[in-house]
């Protein structure tokens, strides 16, 4: 069950690496394609990384109560959380440091 949970947890650690790139990219290209969205979305680089991450963490672990509810092991739901939030903080700062403007 550990080697289950350590292999989940990579899974979703670079899924939502890859994914807040993804929104990311498309909240930019939205932004520059509709003038009205930049009057209630911030344009700064860091926001947009906030947005992304929040986004793409929170949707995603939408689907861990259901596991829960269908019978599935709490603790194993708990690391789901961990590895979908982290990636998503670890992947926002780096594109936050290591990223070009």
């Amino acid at each position: 069950m550990i080697g289950h949970i350590a292999e989940r947890f990579a899974i979703h650690f670079a899924s939502s690496a890859l994914l807040l790139g993804c929104v990311y990219f498309a909240l930019r290209y939205w932004l520059r394609r509709n003038a009205k969205v930049g009057r209630w979305l911030s344009t700064r680089k860091n926001h947009l990384l906030v947005v992304s991450g929040l986004l793409v963490a929170g949707i995603a672990a939408w689907r861990e109560p259901f596991d829960v509810f269908n019978g599935g092991w709490v603790l194993k739901s708990y690391f789901d959380f961990a590895s979908w939030y982290l990636g998503s903080a670890v992947s926002a700062w780096g594109l936050y440091r290591f990223g070009k403007e």
